[in-house]
């Protein structure tokens, strides 16, 4: 998959400079490319033998959202994504840091004390666990906490989408819509964890982890619904092929009115060529051809360039 931290974060501001049309037709291209990168689990999946506690949760609707105090955003442009975003160095995929995991369960242990403990009693059958010396123990201690990683995307294997926020900051004044992108629904994410055994066992702290994020969720705005967490297993389906290939379009309705990013592509087949698929030169992936505006439109879906 394409390494979506060089172009979040490097390529993306690289016609700061140019004119505002370039500039807009830059950033419609970048963000192209990260809302239509599509995740391979046997290809792209990046393992860690060295964790020996994991387990696999799926995102639920309307996504999860992390690294968003990143700064990001030149507010030059419409086209702009206006907040940051966790992307891993190396392998350019969103990741939560094992920082956060750790921070946001600690987080529960000091805020939500009596939950915990109803927890690990219902979980262990143990009622004479002393959660505060339980939570020393953990964050205190050897346990580690590893990134959580992608392990696998949505049904048509795409990892990332745009969305919108819009802050009310002044009860008398329209709210200026806020762009950004964030981890689409359905796409699994592997936590990883090296515990020990002590006043629980390794296995114990597993599952506890498990329950409190899949209770309270991961990431921001965990209050507005982001952030929720499922069950998920290991299996690894056949990926579906959209009957529309998908497409950012800035200039589409259900975009400017801040809809979900797989809400915001036209599924009108009428439109769309679906029997002739052809090659792009530049970047050797097949996109179909399609009309938009009652005109054949020939630049390539990945990378934008003319295919003929």
């Amino acid at each position: 998959m394409r390494n979506l931290n060089l172009i979040f974060n490097k390529l993306y501001y690289s016609k700061l400079g140019a004119s505002q049309r370039d500039l807009d037709e830059s950033f419609e291209n970048f963000n192209k490319q990260i809302v239509g990168t599509v995740f391979d689990n046997k290809r792209d999946y990046v393992t860690l033998p060295m964790a020996k506690e994991k387990f696999i949760l799926k995102v639920m609707y309307p996504g999860l959202l992390v690294g968003t105090g990143n700064p990001h955003g030149s507010h030059k442009s419409d086209n702009d994504i206006n907040m940051g975003f966790s992307f891993d160095y190396v392998s350019g995929q969103p990741f939560v840091p094992g920082s956060s995991v750790k921070g946001m369960l600690r987080s529960h242990f000091k805020e939500r004390t009596q939950a915990v403990t109803e927890l690990v009693s219902v979980l262990t059958q143990k009622d004479n666990v002393d959660v505060k010396a339980l939570e020393e123990e953990i964050f205190d201690g050897k346990d580690i906490f590893f990134d959580a990683v992608v392990f696998d995307g949505d049904k048509y294997g795409y990892i990332m989408g745009y969305d919108t926020i819009t802050p009310h900051a002044d009860s008398v004044k329209n709210p200026v819509p806020i762009s950004i992108i964030k981890v689409m629904p359905d796409v699994r994410f592997e936590f990883r964890f090296k515990l020990t055994d002590g006043l629980l066992t390794a296995s114990e702290k597993e599952c506890l982890f498990k329950e409190l994020l899949m209770l309270f969720g991961i990431g921001a705005k965990t209050h507005t619904g982001y952030g929720v967490l499922e069950n998920a297993d290991d299996v690894i389906l056949p990926k579906e092929k959209p009957s529309v290939e998908v497409v950012y379009k800035k200039n589409n309705n259900n975009y400017k009115n801040g809809n979900s990013y797989n809400k915001s592509y036209s599924q009108n087949k009428t439109n769309v060529n679906t029997d002739e698929r052809i090659t792009c030169p530049h970047c050797g992936r097949r996109p179909y051809k399609y009309n938009k505006g009652g005109k054949l439109n020939t630049n390539c879906f990945y990378c934008d360039k003319p295919i003929n």
